[in-house]
């Protein structure tokens, strides 16, 4: 399932007081996270996602992404566990004159099809580093 949400951080937001979304999430594992920074926020606008109060993305816990006229993607592997779960987007911006939005897109899957996304990526990796070996050039 995908999940999309738009967070707009007015101008001069602080980390402190971050713009939050929040998505109840039905799968049990979240899978990727894809967020697109229009043109504009110059790498000021901030976003990272949270389960409670547990940063899950960026991974580094204090980090948050940023970017200027770019799509940024991760595959993550995030056991929500079961029932529907609520996960936040939050956002803060350094622009003293511009809001700024970005474009969140969260994938989650059922645990049992998680585990084949997963073993699919595994071997698909494990081939790849293979076929480098052999052949001596990534594939």
């Amino acid at each position: 399932m995908l999940y999309c949400i738009t967070i707009t951080a007015p101008k001069s937001t602080p980390k402190s007081q971050a713009a939050e979304k929040e998505v109840t999430v039905k799968e049990d594992v979240l899978t990727r996270v894809t967020v697109r920074f229009p043109p504009g926020p110059c790498g000021l606008l901030k976003v990272a996602v949270f389960y409670g109060n547990l940063q899950i993305w960026p991974s580094t816990e204090g980090e948050w992404a940023s970017g200027d006229d770019e799509t940024i993607e991760s595959s993550i592997w995030f056991n929500l566990g079961p029932g529907d779960k609520k996960v936040k987007v939050k956002a803060y911006n350094e622009d003293e004159a511009y809001d700024h939005s970005a474009i969140v897109r969260l994938e989650a899957l059922p645990r049992q099809l998680a585990y084949w996304h997963l073993a699919v990526a595994k071997a698909t990796s494990t081939l790849a580093g293979f076929l480098q070996k052999i052949w001596g050039r990534p594939y």
